[in-house]
């Protein structure tokens, strides 16, 4: 038998966590293939979307099987990408797996493979078991295609789909850092560390528990344990990201794990995790541990507007929520907010009031993304009785709600934009909220009167030394339309 190369590759950009999955997927193969000789697997990540470059690189490695681990962003690259090895060379077997091709449900059909002539397979679900079988097949004849679980198949000019694979004991799944697949070198910033996979709720808008069999499944605590005391201990690592997006479900694991971090955390490294805090109220015993372990937590709020949260089937209370920060906040916690804008029932007024809420808070940053109506979501399947008019090729993005038109869409991202530019940087919030406590503006109105003092100013290409003379010149502005507070004029307002 002829040695066998398979490349596994996925396209991201600087923030490598999602370059995570193929590594997984080697680590895997190599503790549970039986048979020999092995074959080689090279892993590349890519940061620049550079197809034909892409291609070339993985084309002079001369392997027989390519996997592609595609997301939303990279999904139409990929495809590309795809296009361009087999037109070099048409025996290559091209696998497409990755969040995208579970999450999806087009990839979940026969279409996307008769449109796509270049994809010869498709796997669904978790990535690692399918992928050795596939392997079993293709280069050792052990297995037929027809018996392997969970993946979409071409068969001469038939496209076939086998039937669904279940879950995975992940216990079974190898750390790539522990068996050393994923190498940390000393060019090594940024790690990720798997807890859990899956989501036991229904967010209207979130693809994410659609290919991960509707429930929360759990990776062995001690690996994960491992992987952190690993982790915490290379000096190189500046910032671990803990996948989990309800990582306090269960708090006596959650505890452990924070416990893990405080104990081994010498290095300070910054760990960080999403965080549900609008169910109810922090427990002082949570409090404690996750001050001393100095973790930042991101909470997704996506709204404030208790409608727009119901047809979201969000489960979440804004009253909670705000006590909670500020339990945060006194204990000096650090934490993220995440918003959504263009959710159906919310309208600009909504977004007003956001901007106002979180000046409440102290929160390290706040993070705004447009609504993204992703295939097989809820928001997907009932968009038109939803009013949700929204791009049809990735990122899917809403254009119109029934609540907000396009053109007021495109000027609450502007917004938006000068909101997190003044908020995440501690010295223009500063700057914003004495201008608040001087004039009778709220802060919607601060930043509402900002934009339309000089519409010509491009905020994103502003270089960070002009603001301050913005900021005085703004002032001014407002002082000659008599907004502020007769005891806070100063002789340098005055023209």
């Amino acid at each position: 038998m002829k040695d066998v190369t398979v490349v596994l590759f996925t396209v991201t950009n600087k923030n490598q966590f999602l370059s995570y999955g193929i590594y997984s997927l080697k680590a895997y193969v190599l503790k549970h293939l039986k048979y020999a000789p092995k074959p080689k697997i090279i892993n590349k990540v890519f940061i620049r979307p550079d197809k034909k470059r892409i291609a070339e690189i993985i084309l002079k490695n001369k392997p027989q099987i390519v996997g592609f681990s595609c997301t939303v962003k990279n999904s139409k690259l990929m495809l590309e990408i795809s296009d361009l090895i087999k037109k070099k060379n048409r025996k290559i077997t091209t696998i497409f797996g990755g969040p995208e091709t579970y999450q999806n449900i087009f990839y979940n059909t026969k279409k996307i493979m008769t449109k796509e002539k270049s994809i010869d397979i498709i796997t669904k679900y978790d990535g690692e078991e399918v992928f050795l079988e596939l392997l079993e097949c293709l280069i050792y004849g052990k297995k037929k295609i027809s018996d392997i679980k969970g993946i979409i198949y071409r068969d001469g000019n038939k496209i076939c789909i086998n039937v669904e694979r279940q879950a995975m004991d992940l216990s079974k799944i190898p750390s790539p850092y522990l068996i050393n697949v994923l190498k940390i070198n000393r060019s090594t910033k940024t790690a990720l560390i798997e807890n859990s996979r899956g989501c036991p709720y229904r967010c209207a808008y979130c693809s994410f528990p659609l290919g991960n069999y509707g429930y929360l499944r759990y990776f062995p605590i001690e690996r994960v344990k491992k992987e952190l005391i690993y982790l915490l201990k290379k000096k190189n690592i500046k910032f671990i990201n803990i996948v989990d997006n309800n990582f306090n479900i269960y708090e006596e694991r959650a505890k452990e794990i924070l416990e893990t971090i405080t104990k081994h955390n010498t290095n300070n490294t910054t760990v960080s995790v999403f965080y549900n805090a609008s169910k109810k109220i922090i427990s002082s015993e949570m409090v404690e541990l996750l001050s001393k372990s100095k973790m930042i937590i991101t909470i997704g709020v996506q709204s404030t507007n208790p409608l727009a949260l119901k047809v979201a089937n969000r489960q979440a209370n804004i009253h909670i929520l705000g006590k909670n920060l500020k339990i945060l906040d006194e204990h000096k916690i650090k934490y993220i907010l995440e918003f959504i804008y263009g959710l159906p029932e919310d309208s600009y007024q909504n977004i007003r009031n956001n901007v106002n809420w979180i000046f409440r808070f102290n929160a390290i940053r706040v993070m705004f993304y447009r609504l993204a109506v992703l295939r097989g979501t809820y928001f997907h399947l009932h968009a038109k009785e939803l009013g949700l008019d929204y791009e049809k090729i990735p990122q899917y993005v809403v254009r119109r709600t029934k609540t907000i038109s396009q053109s007021h869409l495109e000027k609450i991202k502007k917004l938006l934009f000068v909101v997190s530019l003044f908020y995440n940087d501690l010295g223009l919030r500063k700057n914003i909220q004495q201008i608040n406590k001087a004039t009778r503006l709220d802060y919607i109105n601060i930043f509402e009167e900002l934009l339309h003092f000089d519409e010509q100013i491009r905020f994103d290409i502003l270089s960070t030394k002009m603001i301050p003379v913005l900021l005085n010149k703004f002032m001014l502005y407002l002082y000659r339309k008599g907004k502020f507070k007769p005891e806070y004029i100063t002789e340098n307002l005055k023209p």
